[in-house]
């Protein structure tokens, strides 16, 4: 006997022989709506979801965008001094923080919006990034990229 039961509930293909990184997925919170899931691929696609109610609709996406680079790495935090909900975004040779705004409509969030705050230029090929309030900070989340 189980104590808990998967079930599908959601569920979209994302663009066709599209390849994705482990790390280039995560689901947060953004301006306090529901929760949102964020894809990026290596092909530099970056979409954001709100699912809304079971099985995929088109209003489920609110964002698909075409990247410079190949997306390693995605994160939700807030990176910088300027507050609010960002994205980090790391791509092999820089590191990309966005913020991201809803655009709203009569009936809730109809889009969101990218922003770029700040871009790093690395200079080394990066493979994956750590994030937190390292050493005791209270202040805004740091980024580390690992090379």
């Amino acid at each position: 006997m189980s104590l808990y039961k998967a079930r599908d509930w959601w569920a979209t293909t994302c663009g066709n022989e599209e390849e994705y990184e482990a790390r280039s997925l995560v689901i947060g919170t953004i301006d306090d709506n529901s929760n949102t899931i964020i894809t990026g691929s290596l092909q530099g696609i970056l979409r954001i979801y709100q699912p809304r109610q079971q099985g995929f609709s088109i209003e489920d996406l609110l964002l698909e965008t075409q990247l410079q680079a190949p997306i390693l790495q995605l994160d939700l935090g807030t990176f910088t001094a300027l507050g609010g909900c960002q994205l980090a975004v790391l791509h092999p040779q820089n590191l990309v923080i966005y913020s991201i705004t809803s655009l709203p409509s009569g009936q809730g969030v109809a889009a969101m919006q990218l922003s770029n705050i700040s871009e790093q230029v690395l200079e080394r090929s990066a493979a994956n990034m750590v994030s937190g309030s390292f050493g005791g900070s209270t202040g805004a989340a740091v980024i580390v990229p690992v090379s």
